[in-house]
C-alpha cells in the first residue's frame, strides 16, 4: 500500500481468463489500487472467459471498497460475466456500467 494517497482516480483493464488461477494476483492489483485512489475503475472489456471466481473477485473489490470508504465501477463487462451476476442476482449490488446503461 502507498504511504500517501493519490487523489487522482485509477483504472485497471482486465484481459483474458478470470479464473482462480488468475483471480489471486488480480486481487492484490485491485486492493492495492482502491487502497490508494479515491475511485478505481476496471475495465472488463477484454475479458475473455471468466468461471465463479471472476465473480467473486468483483465481489471481494465491492466488499474491500466498501470497508475502506473508497469508490468503484465495472466497466463493460462481458456477457458471459453478466449472465454469472444476474443468475446470481449480483447485478444491481455491484457498480457496473456497460456503454449502453447502468444495470
Amino acid at each position: 500500500m502507498c504511504d500517501t494517497p493519490n487523489n487522482s482516480p485509477a483504472t485497471l483493464a482486465l484481459n483474458g481468463e478470470l479464473n482462480f488461477t488468475t483471480t489471486t494476483n488480480l486481487y492484490k492489483k485491485g486492493y492495492h489500487l482502491i487502497a490508494s485512489h479515491p475511485l478505481t475503475i476496471f475495465d472488463l472489456q477484454r475479458v475473455t472467459t471468466s468461471d465463479n471466481s471472476g465473480t467473486a473477485l468483483l465481489v471481494a473489490w465491492a466488499r474491500c471498497a466498501k470497508i475502506l470508504e473508497k469508490s468503484i465501477k465495472f466497466l463493460n463487462p462481458p456477457a458471459q460475466l453478466m449472465s454469472m451476476l444476474k443468475l446470481t442476482n449480483l447485478q444491481n449490488l455491484l457498480p457496473i456500467e456497460t456503454g449502453e446503461k447502468k444495470f
